[in-house]
């Protein structure tokens, strides 16, 4: 076999079956089975507590699996050792149907879900019937105990169906592999699991509260907003609620005189408030709104925190751990994307605060790397200026958009942030937008600026990065002409004419950065650290409060490590911040000033609700009603209520 040239003695294919209830706590273990490619030998094991792991677990040994983290839950959950070299097929699948969407039912034009059946059926192989397939599932999830006869099928579904299945699929998929740049693929698949492990910390109390209160909330928050600002968007209901009013908002619009401005419905006759399927609603129209008129800024927030309200359900386990499935290779760079309703960090930034809270003696660190998009350009193009403008900006010198500004003649050698705030916001403005293909005028439109003055700054971006453009050219060519665009590391993604060149453009950048992360968690995981999740370009640690601070540094050297791999020996920069029980996340005055103004407003007010209450529950009681009438009644608690 020639996985042997690597260094392998043994090939495993695994399966487990175990007992998830999705309720944030970890699995219960039902059963593993596993088997030897090489030399034929069986394992049929069922989950004993305090039972060690009968298989071998050693870099020489490649294990072999279909969605490896469920495995490695099952390993976590009865204290076993990871293996060291794996092979995740789904992930290779994952990979290969990158841009293939649903065709039917209720996921139609989703992205499509290469399950075992499924990728089985693919490459023409026999696999029991989805029918039986379920059958076994409901078997399985009924739980402890089970007869001798229920733990011989379990044990024959598990090696016949699964076990068999992942080998044939491994044996026909093989010729396919890259198998370094698989088994890299199939490493990170250790930090999957332990991140759903580990969970984020949670102030529970602060979350049920939250809940508790949140229709009071949301109808005190508006009306602070509206006393405050005056908007007329906001009318009350006869119940006391209060309700978007379509036609104040249109003469909000007009008493602003943004009719020009603001996007209207393909009828014509409405402004635009909500954005299309793939993005949140009520969010992107109004943040580029409230970029040029900050006027609108609260009122943003208020919108968002009430759309955020509706579906706010975070799956918080027993030990107050939010835990969530990282949908690990969800998107076509590769990148993972746990759900966004119940993963606090692609929630509203207020949640953060809210909720987030190391336990008792712990600390929290938030690593993350320093304008990564810009480093890993510069990385990859070799351009010499960008990469002497980030190099500059990590040894304590200008950031990266003066540095941009500086070059182009804006600022003086001796300027800095603080002397040229005006200009620093405008070539920041100018270097994201080049970087992410926008054109002279699509940045115009969205930052308010003359289109004379965004093509000047389009044309200076290309003039002083000329390598990085040349680059970044050369790859979209080459992606146009071979169908594919692929990553330093091997993940490819085909190229069709329904993909964009703005993605091509972004594709090396925002892939790469999927890449470094990888690489970066493997090593983190290695120095016993303990991930709690990763978010894009930044990873949560979790260390007691004496430990944090040289935790996060080795987090730090991580990513160096990581980015210097991937980049040619070209180091990125990582920052961190710590927090420390008692604190909560936001204590260090480090977020964003509106969302800091907006958790402090909903703290203000959660505080009037519950005082209010408190008065209530110690009023003297009622007298007794007349003997006709039902003396039903009283006061609503948190604990009281139901949903």
């Amino acid at each position: 076999m020639p996985v042997m040239e690597l260094g392998i003695k043994d090939v495993i294919v695994l399966d487990t079956e175990f007992i998830s209830k999705n309720d944030g706590n970890p699995v219960t273990p039902v059963c593993m089975c596993a088997k030897s490619l090489v030399t034929g030998q069986e394992w049929r094991v069922f989950a004993e507590p305090g039972a060690s792991n009968p298989l071998p677990v050693n870099a020489e040994v490649l294990y072999v699996c279909f969605a490896a983290p469920a495995e490695w839950s099952y390993f976590i959950a009865l204290g076993w050792e990871l293996p060291a070299t794996i092979i995740d097929l789904f992930a290779e699948r994952m990979m290969q149907t990158c841009e293939t969407k649903e065709t039917a039912g209720d996921r139609r034009g989703k992205r499509y879900m290469p399950t075992l059946l499924r990728s089985m059926g693919a490459y023409g192989l026999d696999a029991m019937s989805a029918a039986e397939k379920e059958e076994m599932r409901k078997l399985i999830l009924r739980g402890h105990p089970f007869t001798d006869d229920e733990r011989t099928r379990i044990l024959d579904y598990c090696m016949d169906d699964d076990v068999a299945g992942t080998a044939n699929l491994f044996e026909a998929m093989f010729s396919e592999l890259n198998l370094p740049y698989a088994i890299g693929r199939g490493n990170f698949t250790r930090v999957v699991a332990w991140w759903g492990l580990n969970g984020i910390p949670i102030d529970a109390q602060a979350y049920k509260r939250l809940k508790c209160h949140g229709d009071k909330l949301k109808t005190r928050l508006i009306a602070s907003v509206e006393d405050e600002h005056g908007y007329g968007v906001y009318v009350r209901k006869p119940d006391g609620t209060m309700k978007w009013d379509k036609q104040g908002f249109q003469a909000l619009v007009h008493r602003l005189g943004l009719e020009d401005d603001w996007p209207k419905t393909p009828s014509g006759q409405d402004f635009v408030t909500a954005d299309g399927d793939n993005l949140p609603a009520e969010e992107k129209i109004f943040k580029e709104m409230a970029l040029l008129h900050p006027y609108l800024e609260p009122l943003r927030q208020v919108r968002k925190f009430v759309t955020t309200l509706r579906t706010f359900e975070l799956v918080i386990g027993d030990d107050s751990r939010c835990r969530v499935y990282p949908n690990p290779w969800w998107t076509n760079t590769g990148r993972a994307n746990p759900h966004n309703s119940n993963f606090i960090f692609t929630l509203p930034k207020w949640v953060r605060p809210m909720v987030i809270r190391p336990g008792t003696g712990q600390g929290l660190g938030y690593v993350d790397l320093k304008s990564a998009e810009i480093g890993i350009a510069a990385g990859l193009s070799g351009d010499p200026n960008m990469k002497k403008c980030y190099v500059d900006a990590m040894n304590g010198g200008d950031d990266v958009y003066i540095g941009f500004a500086k070059l182009a003649g804006a600022i003086p050698p001796d300027g800095d942030r603080y002397t040229h705030p005006k200009e620093r916001k405008l070539y920041k403005v100018a270097m994201l937008a080049a970087q992410y293909g926008q054109m002279p005028r699509g940045m115009a439109k969205r930052n308010g600026l003359p289109l004379w003055v965004a093509q000047d700054l389009y044309n200076k971006h290309k003039s002083i990065y000329r390598r990085y453009w040349e680059w970044i050219e050369n790859e979209v060519l080459h992606a146009e002409v071979t169908g594919h665009m692929d990553t330093l590391l091997g993940w490819r993604r085909p190229i069709s004419e329904k993909v964009g060149t703005n993605s091509l453009l972004n594709f090396p950048i925002q892939a790469g950065c999927g890449e470094i992360l990888r690489l970066a968690t493997g090593y983190m995981l290695d120095e016993g650290l303990a991930i709690c999740a990763c978010i894009h370009d930044a990873v949560l640690i979790e260390a007691p409060i004496d430990e944090i601070d040289a935790a996060a540094a080795t987090c730090q050297e991580c990513w160096r490590r990581a980015s210097a791999a991937y980049l040619g020996g070209f180091e990125l920069g990582a920052d961190a911040k710590v927090i420390r029980y008692p604190a909560r996340w936001g204590d260090n005055k480090e977020e964003e000033p509106e969302d800091v103004e907006l958790w402090g407003r909903i703290q203000r007010l959660l505080d009037e609700i519950e005082a209010e209450e408190k008065v209530l529950r110690s009023d003297p009681p009622i007298p007794a009603p007349a003997a006709e009438e039902d003396p039903s009644g009283g006061i609503a608690t948190c604990a009281g209520r139901a949903g």
